[in-house]
């Protein structure tokens, strides 16, 4: 399976007290095909980090489905507006094929932030 911190070192440095932080606060998952990780109107309280498999955000209209993007092995499944705002999201997210991968909650997200943003990443 596909790992976060290696991902991230992929973009760019991270010191090894942010790569430990991260390590820390994420946390496996295992879902199969047709698990809804987000429905509409809930409120998105954690981020996917895809290690494998499929997932997608779509949403209904008149019956009809429509599909915003997938998000596969390497690839975060976020609604961004609904996680970063904490509006009640429009869209589903939705395990296409089985997906394992890790998760990081919005309050640990929240404190990686505020601890490491400005002085951990430099970007490649």
């Amino acid at each position: 399976m596909q790992e976060l911190v290696p991902t991230l070192l992929h973009y760019g440095s991270l010191e090894k007290a942010c790569q430990q932080a991260i390590e820390k606060a994420t946390t496996p998952f295992e879902y199969p095909t047709g698990t809804h990780l987000l429905a509409p109107g809930m409120v998105q309280e954690q981020t996917y980090f895809i290690g494998e498999g499929i997932a997608m955000s779509h949403y209904l209209t008149k019956g009809k489905q429509f599909v915003n993007w997938f998000a596969a092995a390497g690839d975060f499944a976020t609604a961004v507006e609904s996680f970063h705002y904490q509006r009640p999201s429009r869209e589903y997210l939705t395990a296409c094929t089985p997906i394992k991968g890790v998760f990081i909650k919005r309050g640990d997200y929240d404190d990686l932030l505020q601890k490491y943003r400005w002085r951990s990443l430099s970007v490649r």
